[in-house]
């Protein structure tokens, strides 16, 4: 399998940094239905890369109410960015205007570098650490 194959295939198991998930003010300020929304939305990043931008589309993949997953995007905002840019979420069409709504994505870059560490084998978080360097 080539290597670009083999850091796009979906892992058989998506690791939660215990650790991570209880200091992150974000997390510890959500309540159980945001929560249940943020998992869904991390599980569906997991098996597909990425998320639709676009609140509505959002919700239809994660299967949430389009309301209840609006307020979350607009509350936690910084959990997914773009996935060209890395611009935290908004409503309006990315600044980098690279895609507009009807194709733009978004992901929650931990999990995107948790999903490469876990495919290469790697251990979890050397992704991340080699971008923070950069």
């Amino acid at each position: 399998m080539a290597k670009q194959e083999l850091l796009n295939s979906i892992p058989a198991y998506m690791p939660i940094i215990i650790e991570d998930w209880q200091s992150d003010p974000n997390t510890q300020s959500m309540s159980d239905v945001q929560i249940g929304i943020y998992m869904k939305a991390l599980f569906y990043q997991w098996q597909n890369g990425s998320l639709p931008r676009d609140s509505w589309k959002f919700a239809k993949k994660i299967d949430s109410r389009y309301e209840t997953t609006m307020k979350f995007l607009q509350t936690y905002p910084k959990l997914f960015g773009c996935s060209e840019c890395g611009r935290k979420w908004s409503q309006a069409t990315c600044a980098c205007g690279k895609f507009d709504l009807e194709v733009a994505r978004i992901e929650n870059k931990k999990l995107k570098y948790l999903r490469e560490d876990v495919n290469a084998g790697l251990p979890l978080g050397t992704t991340e650490k080699k971008m923070e360097e950069q």
